[in-house]
């Protein structure tokens, strides 16, 4: 009876914060100036974060596949090993770009926020988050209602030592959407903004950024996530509208897995 309950209240929210997001439409999208810098961009960006994306994709895939065979779960180290690989992407890409004669800052909008565009984005996530709650739990009832949750919360909701939860937070909080979002909205989408046009960035990094998570359960609810992120990166201009965004969806989850783990699992 409680399930039903929350899936026709999420039910009723979704519809709600779509049709909210239909009359929104051209103020985010058609309407919306051109904030993105993408003129700098050649083919030798699209090698480069090609080669990062098939270098995570391929070392997540292994991973995943040494868990599932020797049935190994998540360790701190691990975790701590994931917080300095990121740490090396965003160096990585930082470096790459200043060689090339292009400055981050400007090329991702970093000097330009303010208080009304962070403002913007979290409204933007409050607005889709029944939208993304909805598809999990679609998702897991219809796909793989059996199917654990992503490796990191089952992690979370095995241990009791703040130690191993301050580690995921500054992984999941911190590390993640800076990285993620620098990979994704930023340098990737641009590429794709520039040769392709909106829809096409919005959609191929939407997919991609799905797809490398690894859990199909969570899939549905990462593509509408990451189309969102999108929206607000294009409507900004600055890549620290979705950092946050994304900072946030996480501390949510950490914080359920943390305080309510019923809920998570």
């Amino acid at each position: 009876m409680e399930t039903t309950t929350g899936y026709v209240t999420v039910a009723m929210l979704s519809a709600i914060s779509l049709a909210i997001f239909y009359r929104l439409h051209p103020t985010l999208w058609t309407l919306a100036p051109e904030r993105v810098h993408t003129g700098s961009y050649r083919w030798v960006d699209g090698v480069f974060i090609s080669g990062i994306l098939l270098g995570l994709g391929a070392l997540y895939t292994a991973s995943a596949i040494v868990a599932h065979t020797q049935k190994m779960e998540l360790t701190h180290d691990a975790i701590v090993m994931s917080c300095i690989l990121n740490s090396g992407i965003i160096a990585s890409i930082l470096i790459f770009l200043w060689a090339r004669g292009m400055n981050p800052v400007e090329l991702f909008g970093l000097d330009g926020v303010t208080g009304r565009s962070l403002a913007f984005g979290l409204g933007l996530l409050l607005l889709a988050y029944p939208v993304i709650l909805l598809a999990q739990m679609a998702s897991c009832a219809l796909i793989a209602p059996e199917d654990r949750p992503q490796e990191i919360v089952t992690y979370l909701l095995n241990t009791h030592l703040w130690s191993d939860r301050v580690t995921v937070a500054v992984l999941a909080v911190i590390m993640a959407p800076l990285t993620e979002e620098l990979i994704f909205r930023g340098y990737l989408y641009g590429i794709l903004r520039k040769y392709g046009g909106k829809l096409a960035a919005i959609s191929i990094t939407s997919l991609l950024f799905a797809a490398i998570h690894l859990h199909p359960p969570a899939m549905l609810a990462l593509f509408i996530f990451a189309i969102v992120l999108g929206l607000a990166y294009e409507r900004t201009g600055s890549l620290w509208v979705p950092i946050g965004m994304h900072a946030c969806f996480n501390a949510v989850s950490v914080y359920i897995a943390i305080f309510h783990p019923s809920l998570a699992q």
